[in-house]
């Protein structure tokens, strides 16, 4: 079990470590118990595994209780105990802080649980605010022992005994001497003594006073100093404290060493897919690099930070949030200045992405195109990876499916799982596990159903191995497309339930929209329940609020489908407008055939131009698995008007020709219907 006392203010180091230790909660054994102020923010409160307990203000028969077994229960004290009481509140640690505030100047003697009073009590001078009493205390402090405290709190809440010295700039003895009165103030507490001596102040409040109570110049000093010393005693301070030595030379103003750790602590988030801490350390290189104005090279160094903070905001705010486009117009001022370089490459990878989320086809595709030129004309394996994932996505939703396979399975052939890393600041993923996955769909479509889950199904297994967050959600929504595609309902549940589940935890708002969808949609199809119709819809407006218009196409006809389930036609029908009216026709041309069938199914007179429309369409596109689909819906209507032959005709030219996907639902009810001869 891990405990955090009395939360108020910690630094980004401490703050980190939470983080992180939170994200493990799921997979461990840890039981982590933190106490904090109703002031302190924090991200906890809607993880599954997380329980908040209030803790209100001691009733008066309790305070009455502790301030008995702090002063004694002399009926001189009845006074000043309602005087206290009244003034704290309930709160046991001002009232413990008051009590000692009040031995400390002499108002009362004698010893604990044993008090006198020394003056009148109208004459005793309670603080306001702990606060207040805090800063007394400390004011109060011999000039040596408060410069020491001092010291510790620009350190943070722990304090190693090798850091504190030098710091500090007292000798062993002096120092030793030093923290045995601290200790026996109740400022600091010993809180370890292996592998080596570490302090740690009694309450997060003290260390937030005493920090308040050094002028700005005095800090900068102290936090130099830290940056300093931690880097002559560790050999490779990088390697274990970065995000300490990024917070400390910021603080510090210490302007090149706090872009050079802020950067490495970014990238160090950016592995574990933490992506607010991540953007946190990119902000401060940004603020430290616009200090450094004649540095070399600023413009190259602030594109390949701010591609970075693009990278962050999508992973949280969406691909196409305002808040990325607004990173992009710097973006490509820089790009204007910097020439051909990676980050420049980057850079406009997000860019592509961006316009493609946005449904804005065109410009993605063009984006495309020049970075495979980019691309082969480096010949870097890394690079044309990218390139043909981006060709491969633009091609895929232009419904250009076999040009879209072609792209992606060279990108998969330059991928090397062993040696290829997530692509951070690109895409924030993979790149081979993203390939497999949009690879998996384009499968689907071009009508090899099991070839697609397995593709889907090893883009998750390598995404779980690299154990990198934001790949394995991307590839298990890929996961739940191909199910959802596939008609496996329960699949495609399970799987949404894991995106919720990591989207949630990891703030991915755009994922966790569509594991809603998903989830949604799976559960109506499965028991009928209207509930699930109201997360679809939920899901949908999330989506929408995320900026993207590329995936609503999608979500829309899962709702019609979920709707025309539920018996409810209008709202299907309303569903089918708004698809293909979103964004004066933009977005995902994949899902037309999808769209024209439905609408078969739903209207009361046309359906047979709409079931020739879903069938001429999937085969412009080559879109093979959506033949079967419009041709059963197709084939049942003919039935129903007495044209069996006419129906077993239409349908059985569609299944003959496929070699795989046997047991997939359209083709199972397909047999079973030419089977019966159309009955």
């Amino acid at each position: 079990m891990a405990v955090f006392e009395d939360l108020h203010w910690i630094d980004a180091d401490t703050q980190a470590f939470l983080d992180r230790l939170t994200e493990s909660l799921p997979t461990s054994r840890l039981l982590l118990a933190v106490n904090y102020r109703p002031e302190y923010r924090h991200g906890w409160g809607a993880k599954p595994y997380c329980t908040q307990i209030t803790i209100d203000p001691l009733p008066d028969e309790s305070s009455e209780e502790l301030l008995r077994a702090l002063l004694g229960s002399g009926p001189d004290l009845q006074p000043l105990k309602r005087l206290l009481v009244e003034r704290t509140e309930g709160n046991p640690f001002f009232l413990e802080e008051c009590v000692r505030t009040l031995v400390e100047t002499g108002a009362l003697q004698g010893a604990a649980g044993a008090y006198r009073l020394a003056q009148d009590v109208g004459h005793v001078q309670v603080p306001p605010t702990v606060r207040a009493v805090l800063a007394a205390r400390i004011d109060r402090l011999p000039p040596g022992n408060k410069r020491v405290l001092q010291a510790a709190s620009a350190i943070g809440k722990e304090v190693p005994l090798a850091l504190l010295q030098p710091v500090a700039g007292l000798s062993e003895e002096e120092l030793g001497q030093v923290l045995k009165r601290l200790q026996t103030g109740e400022f600091l507490d010993e809180a370890r003594l292996y592998p080596e001596i570490e302090y740690s102040f009694r309450h997060a409040l003290t260390l937030d006073v005493a920090f308040g109570s050094l002028v700005r110049e005095r800090r900068r000093e102290l936090d130099a100093r830290i940056v300093e010393t931690i880097e002559r005693l560790d050999p490779d301070p990088s390697a274990r404290q970065v995000e300490r030595l990024a917070h400390h030379s910021f603080r510090g103003e210490v302007w090149d060493k706090a872009l050079r750790y802020s950067s490495e602590a970014g990238a160090r988030a950016f592995a574990r897919s933490a992506h607010e801490e991540a953007l946190h350390h990119v902000d401060r290189a940004l603020e430290a690099l616009a200090q450094l104005a004649d540095a070399p090279e600023q413009k190259t160094l602030e594109l390949e930070l701010v591609t970075q903070r693009a990278a962050a905001l999508r992973a949280l705010r969406g691909y196409a949030a305002p808040e990325v486009e607004k990173v992009y117009l710097r973006a490509r001022e820089l790009c204007r200045d910097v020439g051909d370089t990676p980050d420049r490459f980057r850079i406009e990878w997000q860019q592509m992405q961006f316009f493609l989320v946005r449904g804005d086809l065109g410009t993605a595709s063009e984006l495309a195109g020049s970075l495979l030129e980019s691309a082969e004309r480096r010949q870097d394996r890394g690079l044309l990876i990218d390139a043909h994932l981006a060709n491969g996505m633009t091609r895929f939703h232009l419904a250009d499916f076999a040009a879209a396979r072609d792209h992606l399975e060279r990108g998969v052939a330059l991928y090397r799982p062993e040696a290829d890393r997530p692509n951070f600041f690109t895409h924030g993923q993979d790149p081979g596990v993203f390939c497999l996955a949009y690879l998996a769909w384009a499968l689907w479509f071009l009508g090899y159903p099991d070839q697609a889950r397995a593709r889907a199904e090893m883009a998750v297994g390598i995404a779980q191995q690299k154990a990198h967050p934001f790949s394995h959600v991307s590839a298990l929504t890929f996961a739940a497309r191909v199910y959802q595609c596939r008609r496996d309902l329960e699949k495609v549940r399970r799987v949404a339930e894991e995106i919720v589940s990591l989207s949630r935890d990891r703030g991915f708002a755009y994922y966790e929209a569509l594991g809603h969808i998903h989830r949604g949609w799976a559960v109506v199809l499965m028991e009928g329940d209207e509930a699930g119709c109201a997360q679809l819809l939920d899901g949908y407006t999330a989506l929408e609020g995320t900026g993207t218009v590329l995936g609503l196409r999608g979500a829309l006809v899962q709702l019609a489908e979920a709707c025309q389930r539920l018996g409810r036609v209008d709202r299907a029908l309303w569903a089918l407008d708004r698809a293909e009216t979103q964004e004066q026709g933009r977005g995902t041309q994949c899902w037309e055939a999808e769209l024209a069938r439905l609408r078969a199914e739903l209207v009361a007179e046309g359906a047979d131009r709409w079931h020739r429309a879903a069938l001429e369409t999937a085969r412009r596109q080559r879109a093979r698995s959506l033949e079967p689909r419009a041709a059963l819906s197709h084939a049942k209507a003919l039935r129903a008007r007495g044209r069996r032959g006419e129906a077993c005709e239409l349908l059985a030219g569609v299944v003959g020709a496929f070699t795989e996907g046997a047991e997939t639902v359209e083709l199972r009810e397909a047999r079973t219907f030419l089977s019966a001869g159309g009955g």
